[in-house]
């Protein structure tokens, strides 16, 4: 059946029957949420990545003045 604007109607089931239009919103809104979720994840691990890429740095540099100083020692 096709709507005024031109949409296809029909039934959308979800394992336990129809979809009626209030559950359609909560699980639209699920959606939303979840996404919002996956993207704050990302730029958290984003940001981990980018700490560990600085952690990594200033390690290389700790044992290169390690380095330069042992050297001076000796």
């Amino acid at each position: 059946m096709t709507g005024k604007n031109g949409l296809v109607f029909g039934f959308i089931l979800d394992g336990k029957g129809p979809v009626t239009t209030a559950k359609f919103m909560a699980m639209a809104a699920r959606r939303g949420k979840m996404r919002e979720v996956a993207e704050r994840t990302a730029r958290y691990i984003e940001d981990i990545d980018s700490a560990r890429d600085r952690a990594f740095i200033s390690q290389e540099e700790l044992n290169n003045k390690l380095s330069r100083y042992m050297s001076k020692t000796m």
